[in-house]
């Protein structure tokens, strides 16, 4: 972790610093037992036809699903934070953040699931083809601040010599504001095999269900007028531009790799 701070000083009641810092942060699962959870006992893919029973295609035939927990988790994140902040003596300041960053790991936690983000390994015997775009990666995020003290009553700009009970009606109030913008949640695109294609029987995330990625041939976002914040990405998954269900090599063929899409960015602006 390396940061910077430097002041632009201070003149005529206002003052400045602005801060620089890069972060970077990569956890091992030997170094933090970090956890992965999967199924032991994942089957391979069927044939073509579909003909091979789950139980057949499983390494232990003897067993159903096995679910294993081992320190198999790994993580990384790297960001680079830059702050202003302004003063202008004690009637306003204004702080301003900006982060641009990267996560990336080889699976979600148990029971944060959300867009299709699993904790369990698609393939439970090539883990490296997980490691990818973390759920939580957030590529930017930059938050505005202000607060400013109104000139009115005592002291004041305005109103100086008002009463005491004019001066407590107008006097000491402040306006403050916050935006905030930030990049959308990640997004894995997945799809639901038919019985005969599953390698799992498990269907809970806690005990190493894993999700089934679709292969993606081309940008999966909405196009033109027809993108809405109700039809961010194309949902017309028949179509073969869009994305289609890897059968019958669910697992080697499909690799569009997690979080490989991204929700609509936020803004927010509150005024108090």
């Amino acid at each position: 972790m390396a940061s910077f701070r430097r002041s632009s000083g201070s003149f005529s009641g206002q003052s400045a610093f602005f801060d620089l810092g890069f972060h970077p942060v990569q956890n091992l699962s030997a170094d933090i037992g970090a956890e992965v959870i999967g199924n032991y006992n994942q089957a391979t893919p069927n044939n073509a036809a579909g003909t091979v029973p789950l139980q057949s295609r499983r390494p232990i035939p003897e067993f159903s699903d096995i679910t294993y927990v081992f320190n198999g988790g790994k993580s990384r994140y790297d960001a680079f934070q830059a702050k202003y902040e302004w003063r202008l003596r004690a009637d306003m300041s204004v702080l301003t953040s900006l982060t641009l960053s990267k996560a990336k790991d080889n699976g979600a936690q148990s029971l944060e699931n959300q867009n299709g983000n699993f904790p369990g390994p698609q393939d439970f015997y090539n883990l490296e083809a997980e490691y990818g775009t973390g759920a939580y990666d957030q590529p930017y995020n930059t938050t505005t601040s202000f607060v400013w003290s109104l000139p009115f009553g005592h002291d004041q700009r305005w109103g100086s010599n008002v009463s005491a009970l004019t001066n407590a009606l107008i006097g000491g109030w402040q306006l403050a504001g916050v935006n905030r913008i930030n990049a959308g949640e990640m997004v894995t695109l997945t799809y639901t095999p038919g019985a005969t294609m599953v390698v799992s029987g498990i269907a809970q995330d806690f005990r190493g269900a894993n999700n089934y990625r679709a292969n993606v041939s081309c940008d999966p976002y909405a196009q033109g007028s027809a993108q809405t914040i109700t039809n961010w990405f194309d949902r017309a998954s028949s179509s073969p531009n869009v994305m289609t269900s890897p059968v019958p090599a669910m697992i080697t063929a499909a690799r569009s790799g997690a979080s490989r899409a991204i929700a609509p960015g936020y803004i927010r602006t509150l005024l108090r």
